[in-house]
């Protein structure tokens, strides 16, 4: 929908987890870069951006797509018996 797309990542990014974004951008055909400025202090981990404007209503990616960011459903944590528990049946 979107032509020219271009995706910037922070440095705080985990290194797999930049790794992970450039690959699927590079599948996807948008140029990916990771944006280091010494002055900047952004509260973002990534910004996809085109070269030309859109006037959206919403624009965070957590009002676009709250089912992607939704928690997911997990099994609950089973207790771990200690040593000494499982020695003596506690």
């Amino acid at each position: 929908v979107y032509p020219n797309l271009s995706l910037k990542l922070s440095p705080k990014l985990a290194d797999q987890t930049q790794f992970t974004y450039i690959k699927t951008a590079q599948a996807l055909n948008i140029s990916a870069t990771i944006v280091d400025e010494a002055k900047a202090h952004s509260p973002y981990g990534l910004i996809v951006h085109s070269n030309h404007a859109e006037n959206l209503d919403k624009v965070l990616f957590s009002e676009l797509y709250p089912d992607i960011l939704a928690p997911s459903k997990t099994e609950p944590i089973l207790e771990k018996k200690g040593f000494f528990a499982k020695l003596f049946g506690k």
